[in-house]
């Protein structure tokens, strides 16, 4: 199933997503004036089990480092990733006056989750050009797709995630991604980190994110 089909049936409602784990559909998160709602109504078979086999993706996920192959000081994990990009991403929403609902958090805390599969697929690779970001595409679908495969992690899947993102939002998780890795970078750096991958990984963000649409992101990394 390529990402035509996927998006036809999505369209015509022949492909149903859950929208989140059950074991999080109780939880209730108050943001400004929206009305206080559970997380999720979405229900967990019993058969399938599915929040105790995402879990082992979780708890995997402190294991897969980020920036493989570059000399790093510091301990960098997807995990830790995840977890300071769903901060950010929910401070720079509200500063945006953005607003967000628990599942679209749930979603960037763990928007990385596939890689506990796939690892961290570094990104001069995975961007190289279009058919290699096509075939990175097609290896999260494929992993997804099939019942005897990862399919209770189809939720995480970014090209599948973007279709229920708006743009804005969606656009600042892109943002809020970079942010995450440049203040990183600039940690390394403060620790006496002179590596060339990492100073220039720290410069490629920056520039990217000195001209992004969110106002407040601009003006937070030219203080």
């Amino acid at each position: 199933m390529n990402h035509s089909d996927i998006q036809r049936k999505l369209h015509e409602g022949q492909m149903k997503l859950p929208d989140l784990q059950g074991h999080l559909k109780t939880m209730k998160i108050n943001y400004a004036d929206t009305p206080v709602k559970p997380i999720s109504n979405y229900e967990i078979s019993e058969e399938e089990n599915l929040f105790s086999k995402t879990w082992k993706h979780i708890k995997q996920l402190k294991h897969i480092k980020r920036l493989n192959g570059i000399p790093i000081i510091q301990q960098y994990t997807v995990e830790s990733h995840c977890h300071r990009t769903g901060i950010l991403f929910e401070y720079f929403a509200l500063k945006e006056n953005i607003r967000i609902s628990p599942d679209e958090l749930h979603w960037v805390n763990l928007h990385d989750l596939l890689e506990s599969v796939t690892g961290d697929i570094l990104y001069p690779a995975k961007n190289y050009d279009g058919y290699t970001e096509h075939l990175c595409k097609e290896l999260e679908l494929s992993l997804t797709t099939k019942e005897e495969g990862y399919h209770y992690l189809r939720w995480y899947v970014d090209y599948i995630a973007e279709q229920r993102f708006d743009k804005a939002k969606w656009n600042l998780f892109k943002a809020i991604d970079l942010l995450e890795l440049m203040l990183f970078c600039v940690e390394e750096m403060e620790l006496g980190s002179r590596v060339p991958t990492i100073i220039q990984i720290r410069n490629n963000c920056y520039d990217i994110l000195k001209r992004s649409e969110f106002k407040s992101v601009q003006e937070w990394i030219l203080k």
